[in-house]
């Protein structure tokens, strides 16, 4: 963690939950604003220096700490204001946080995989792409199915 730390500008508070959780942190982090999507819609979230992750048994600790690392990009690339105003230039497409398809094609999130993917040795764990396809395979299988992530269904193969 220490190497990690020396990649970051700045300080970071990491929040670890369990996923029952995820409508209550919603509501303490959004002023009170209502869960908009299933609770199954997304795995963790940065906001300014704040990163928090949701566990499960879908998660793995390689997915925990690759999906750690895909926050950590996205909070650094919010510390560096030219490359944010490029990555997130055109506003967050209708469907971001409920479709993975629409997700996945976003170049920051494109961006922050790659990030993930490539340093997860760091943390002791062999390079791997724990993106949302790959999670979203985990949810189906452990909770029988099509699991609805909101306003559409998931649409990984």
């Amino acid at each position: 963690m220490d190497e990690l730390a020396g990649l970051l500008a700045g300080d970071v508070r990491v929040h670890v939950h369990r996923r029952a959780d995820v409508d209550r942190v919603w509501r303490d982090s959004h002023g009170g604003q209502p869960l908009p999507v299933s609770p199954w819609a997304f795995r963790a979230w940065a906001r300014g220096p704040v990163v928090r992750v949701f566990v499960d048994e879908t998660e793995t600790p390689a997915s925990t700490a690759w999906l750690l690392l895909h926050e950590l990009a996205h909070v650094a690339l919010g510390g560096a204001p030219y490359l944010a105003a490029a990555y997130r230039r055109r506003p967050k497409p209708p469907g971001y946080l409920a479709h993975d398809d629409v997700h996945e094609a976003w170049p920051e999130e494109q961006l922050a995989n790659h990030v993930a993917t490539e340093l997860l040795p760091v943390l002791g764990h062999p390079s791997g792409d724990y993106s949302r396809r790959w999670w979203r395979r985990r949810v189906q299988g452990r909770r029988g199915g099509q699991v609805s992530t909101g306003q559409f269904s998931a649409c990984s193969p």
